[in-house]
């Protein structure tokens, strides 16, 4: 059997082999996982001015391409009218709550915790004080050749990540940045890093149903999503015409992030659809030894017209939880420019069996697949309304995985 060097404290065929990221520079000026091979610009990728590094990802990369590339998949053309909108961006859901300080059945005032933003009436305007970032989903300085952000002469950040209440950090929720957010109000260069103390003002809601991996998900974003394609500015600021709300982040210090969440080994329920919902958007432990089981999920199969397509987006663990992959699988670019040498699904098709005596650790959160409508594999390509593959739900098609960020946290 071949051995790798990936998956830190996993045992191999009862032999610990070490992780390393290679130290390999990214693409010029793109520092983030999703990095593209090609693809995007405007029109193909996300935002109404190109979106994205440079629009796209991995064309499917390990875990489901990019976030569809722009401020989070859909843009203008590729999510757009229909994705990013009223039907995917969420006018429907959310609870009946409100308040200033979380949840119920009425009261008055914006939300301002997690849990208030997470039971209000989808989509509704928020602003979140003393957060703390947890996890990065994706982070790169734009590539855009468009305008650059307004007022400025940046092309700004794109940026997706989780934060949570540090005093409860079971309180978690997602947040996606496009690129020029902030750019009249805040920092259009802010670049997300775990420990970073926030405050965010923007709009939560449900992301668009045509973003692959991320549809259906709570999120807080601008409102540009959430606007028909007809009354969309050029960007969301304040005083923008049409109205926009924008998304602005406001980092205030940092700390140390609070550690993930123990949960036991029976974590999960097994699989089952939705489960474990009281833990969507926390970081967490699942604790005790953890064992790779079905490396073909039908979960996590990638949905195409290729004959005998075999990408996986992930693996299941022996006790039936999924995990994602979009961020560990071979060559995955992480933040600081290295490359993720823990792909669990290569070392078992190599040969090897794999645990994880200390168990693992990730962000639980949604996963949904959106297909692309001409039967392809493009990550730029029109999708198709997200669902879980194998798995059969008429509403918000579904389900909740853990999405390890890097190959630390396969040897907690």
């Amino acid at each position: 059997m071949k051995l790798q060097t990936i998956l830190i404290g996993a045992v191999v065929s009862a032999m610990a082999v070490s992780c390393g990221r290679m130290p390999t520079k990214p693409d010029a000026g793109c520092v983030g996982i999703t990095c593209p091979i090609g693809g995007g610009g405007i029109g193909a990728g996300g935002g109404t001015t190109g979106g994205g590094t440079t629009g796209g990802g991995t064309t499917g990369g390990g875990g489901g391409g990019t976030t569809g590339g722009g401020t989070t998949g859909g843009g203008t053309t590729g999510g757009g009218t229909t994705g990013g909108g009223t039907t995917g961006g969420g006018t429907t859901g959310g609870g009946t709550g409100g308040g200033t300080t979380g949840g119920g059945t009425g009261g008055g005032g914006m939300p301002s915790t997690i849990a208030a933003a997470r039971a209000a009436t989808f989509p509704a305007e928020v602003n979140l004080t003393g957060l703390v970032v947890t996890a990065i989903s994706f982070a790169g300085v734009s590539m855009s050749t468009g305008a650059d952000c307004t007022g400025t002469t940046v092309k700004g950040v794109n940026a997706s990540f989780w934060v949570a209440d540090p005093a409860n950090p079971q309180q978690g929720i997602w947040v996606s940045k496009f690129r020029c957010d902030g750019a009249i109000d805040a920092d259009p260069m802010y670049f997300p890093v775990p420990g970073d103390v926030v405050d965010i003002r923007g709009i939560v809601g449900f992301d668009s149903q045509f973003n692959d991996r991320t549809a259906f998900r709570v999120v807080v974003q601008s409102e540009f999503n959430y606007l028909p394609s007809s009354m969309r500015p050029a960007m969301c600021e304040t005083g923008s015409s049409p109205a926009c709300r924008p998304l602005l982040i406001t980092r205030t210090g940092n700390m140390v992030p609070p550690p993930p969440i123990n949960v036991p080994q029976n974590f999960g329920m097994a699989g089952a659809l939705k489960a474990e919902p009281a833990y969507a958007g926390a970081r967490i432990k699942i604790m005790g030894t953890v064992a790779a089981g079905d490396i073909y999920p039908m979960a996590l199969k990638r949905i195409s017209a290729v004959p005998n397509d075999d990408r996986y987006y992930g693996w299941q663990t022996d006790t039936g939880v999924l995990v994602n992959d979009f961020r560990t699988f071979n060559n995955a670019r992480l933040e600081d420019g290295g490359q993720s040498r823990c792909d669990v699904r290569f070392v078992i098709l190599d040969g090897g069996m794999l645990s994880f005596p200390n168990g693992i650790v990730g962000v639980w959160d949604s996963y949904a697949h959106a297909s692309c409508q001409d039967g392809g594999t493009d990550s730029q390509c029109f999708k198709n309304r997200a669902l879980v593959p194998g798995m059969i739900d008429a509403g918000l098609a579904y389900t909740n995985v853990l999405y390890p960020t890097d190959c630390a946290d396969l040897m907690p």
